[in-house]
């Protein structure tokens, strides 16, 4: 079995913007109820990842013009983890944002940029579950999954729903601290 980390830099681009997409779409899902603001449905977060997917389904997109804007205020919005009661959930979900709209910047980088944004949901999950490394191992496996169903579309269009029948894995107890920030 190789790593995903040779798999995502065997893709084409099209499909490292979408292992990124998907990544950051599962950290933000994930840790939206432990944040601190209700980034659910936040505009900043939903048009950056609505731009990575247009180009995973094969848009020409102006860095420059459509999507450096956006970067910029998407790396404006991770928080500080050494401040004082930074919102240690929100860094991991901006983080794997960032990364995401990081990979249409520099396509030369697009592999390890996608990866970053992978490693940062990977992150994500261990930090907010008790046995953190099942959770952990829990998202690898699942991100394997997700460059396969990658390496294998094909000519289908790369959309969100490439990943719809991917198994997911079964979630454990959140730490406690985590656990008060949801009610």
């Amino acid at each position: 079995m190789t790593k995903v980390s040779d798999e995502v830099a065997g893709l084409p681009l099209r499909s490292q913007v979408a292992f990124a997409a998907i990544s950051a779409e599962r950290a933000l899902a994930e840790g939206a109820p432990y944040t601190k603001r209700d980034v659910r449905k936040d505009p900043l977060y939903r048009k950056a990842l609505d731009l990575a997917w247009k180009v995973a389904g094969g848009e020409d997109l102006d860095y420059g013009r459509e999507v450096e804007p956006i970067h910029e205020q998407v790396a404006r919005s991770i928080p500080d983890i050494d401040a004082p009661g930074a919102d240690e959930v929100l860094t991991y979900i901006a983080s794997a944002v960032a990364r995401t709209l990081f990979v249409l910047q520099a396509p030369e980088r697009a592999a390890k940029a996608a990866l970053g944004a992978g490693n940062a949901t990977l992150g994500l999950m261990g930090l907010l579950y008790e046995d953190h490394d099942g959770a952990e191992k829990g998202e690898r496996v699942w991100q394997a999954a997700a460059v396969e169903a990658l390496r294998t579309a094909g000519n289908r269009p790369i959309t969100r729903d490439l990943f719809g029948s991917i198994p997911d894995w079964k979630r454990g107890a959140v730490y406690k601290v985590f656990r008060k920030k949801a009610t």
